[in-house]
């Protein structure tokens, strides 16, 4: 039953910051022959690969990241099924990466300025041939784990504290919550010479770690503390909506999507907070592995939407035959994404199709496909949150 006193408790929160810059024109990585050469280089020689502007580039995915491995060898199987994900060894399977939409990666520097609240700062780049998404990541810790409330008030208080970006040779001066703008925005400075689109930034929070006081099996009641922190922690900041316009449902494993009191997403346009509380109640080993997995996921699932949608979004029609060619690709896969061909295809499940409905690029993917996003009726949703 409902707990209305439910506490969870953080030790642990991890934040990334995701945006796009997306070119109709062709981008100086942008040729198709030229990346598949990117790619096919990479393959053979392993290591990384130097582009314009003399940016190091590598393969997104290696043994030191098995999820981001898993979610791109997922983007792989959608587009030609059979066979593992490996780097390309020949012509034909660099063209298949090209076609599932697998980018380059480089790794940039986010570097805090002391005193800060933030730990374990990462930045990198996902490049795609008309444009690149940025995933800044950094931690809050706490030693004594404190209320999810309190957590969510702590980062939107710190998160304007003073960073910068080190991109290649440029150090840019900025902040936690403008970094990846500011990434994204020297990215398009160097590889870039037309005018670019952006959806802005989307802000993904995800307990990591902490304490639940009660049997992780919790229901969040409507304007209950845990759902107004999750409203918080994804960059609401007007009362929250009905639950059911925001939260997740998940596969029951055996007949119908439900609200799962263990495993809250909770999805708004500008923003996205994670908490499992089942998960949190397990092992701090097993947590560690299966909330950071979770986030990892989630932070790629994101990057890949929004670049994607936003070449559908900039298609300039018949100005770029090459552009127009890849956002109608863009369109029909989008709309494959937004009805899963499996209730258990959690890869591209209820989270992709929250997305693109709070998504400023659905009404272009509608155009581009003549209609509706993928039929979804089979999808038995739960339409009021209890």
């Amino acid at each position: 039953m409902a707990n209305k006193h439910a506490k969870i408790q953080v030790s642990r929160l991890r934040i990334s910051y995701v945006t796009s810059r997306v070119h109709s024109a062709k981008t100086s990585i942008g040729r198709p022959n030229a990346f598949i050469n990117y790619l096919l280089r990479l393959g053979q020689a392993g290591g990384s690969v130097t582009i314009p502007a003399g940016l190091e580039a590598s393969l997104p995915f290696n043994a030191d990241d098995p999820v981001a491995w898993e979610f791109w060898e997922a983007a792989k199987e959608a587009t030609k099924p059979g066979g593992r994900l490996r780097p390309p060894a020949n012509l034909d399977e660099a063209k298949v990466l090209f076609a599932a939409r697998i980018p380059l990666r480089h790794q940039a520097k986010l570097i805090l300025q002391p005193p800060s609240s933030f730990q374990d700062p990462r930045l990198e780049a996902l490049l795609h041939p008309f444009g690149w998404t940025i995933l800044v990541t950094v931690d809050l810790i706490w030693e004594h784990p404190v209320p999810l409330q309190d957590a969510a008030q702590v980062l939107d208080d710190h998160q304007a504290e003073p960073a910068q970006v080190l991109l290649q040779s440029s150090l840019l001066d900025t902040t936690i919550r403008e970094a990846a703008d500011e990434a994204a925005d020297e990215l398009s400075r160097l590889l870039a010479t037309d005018r670019s689109w952006s959806p802005g930034v989307h802000r993904l929070a995800t307990v990591i770690s902490g304490l639940v006081d009660v049997d992780p099996v919790i229901a969040a009641p409507k304007g209950g503390e845990v759902l107004k922190a999750l409203h918080q922690l994804a960059c609401g900041t007007t009362p929250p909506p009905d639950p059911a316009h925001a939260l997740i449902p998940r596969w029951d494993g055996a007949r119908s999507f439900i609200w799962d009191p263990g495993d809250y997403v909770y999805m708004l346009r500008a923003g996205t907070s994670v908490l499992l509380p089942r998960a949190v109640a397990l092992r701090p080993a097993a947590v560690e592995r299966t909330t950071r997995g979770r986030h990892r996921r989630l932070a790629l699932l994101l990057a890949c939407l929004s670049a994607n949608a936003g070449l559908v979004h900039v298609d300039p029609g018949t100005a770029n035959s090459v552009c127009s060619s890849w956002a109608e690709k863009n369109a029909l896969w989008l709309g494959r994404l937004y009805g899963p061909a499996s209730p258990a295809a959690d890869y591209w499940g209820l989270e992709s199709r929250s997305y693109l409905d709070k998504s400023p690029t659905k009404a272009a993917i509608q155009t581009h496909l003549g209609g509706d996003l993928f039929a979804t009726s089979w999808i038995q949703l739960p339409n009021k949150y209890p």
